[in-house]
């Protein structure tokens, strides 16, 4: 075997990984997470896709297309672990976007976050252990909040637009710490007060 110059180590195999190309008109969306072992979602316009990695379509009961309560999809997250599919709307004319938190297993919405001031989102995340979801909205802001979606609260927010940000996640050990990265990498911490 031999791809570019490169040579293959001698006793090793390389098999190929026979994947199917996967493709839909839509408005594209940064990321596909994980739904399952197998299962995976991405943005079809507004529409989330579930699909598979072994090239069958995940079972997500009459067909596997869940459409989206919202205008268009710009930013996806998942936690398995609480149940729920994040996502951002595109931004509508008059009105500013939003955050939906659905169902993973019925695809109801749980929450729904309006971005007042905002004119759109271009990284959205979800805390490991904790009903928390930062948001990362788009020019010339790069606006990075964080939100509790059961209490209906926004916890923290705050600029990053000094590293012009693209995406923005949670520590996965900690609900309190935050990485913005685009330009440059920024940490970030929050402090949650008692009162």
């Amino acid at each position: 075997w031999s791809s570019g110059g490169g040579v293959r180590e001698p006793g090793t195999v390389m098999l190929p990984l026979d994947l199917p190309v996967v493709g839909a008109e839509g408005f594209p969306a940064g990321g596909l997470p994980f739904v399952s072992e197998t299962g995976f979602v991405y943005a079809c316009g507004n529409a989330l896709r579930h699909a598979s990695i072994n090239g069958e379509d995940e079972d997500v009961g009459v067909q596997n297309f869940q459409w989206g309560a919202g205008s268009g999809v710009t930013a996806i997250a998942c936690n398995t672990r609480l149940g729920v599919i994040a996502y951002a709307e595109r931004r509508k004319t008059t009105q500013p976007p939003c955050v939906f938190v659905t169902s993973l297993k019925d695809g109801g919405v749980i929450a729904k976050l309006e971005l007042e001031g905002e004119l759109g989102v271009v990284s959205v995340d979800i805390a490991r252990e904790h009903p928390r979801l930062v948001v990362l909205s788009d020019v010339p802001d790069h606006t990075v909040l964080v939100w509790d979606w059961q209490e209906d609260k926004v916890l923290a927010k705050s600029t990053a637009r000094a590293s012009r940000a693209t995406s923005v996640n949670f520590n996965p050990s900690s609900a309190n710490v935050l990485c913005s990265s685009g330009g440059e990498l920024e940490l970030w911490g929050l402090v949650v007060s008692g009162g």
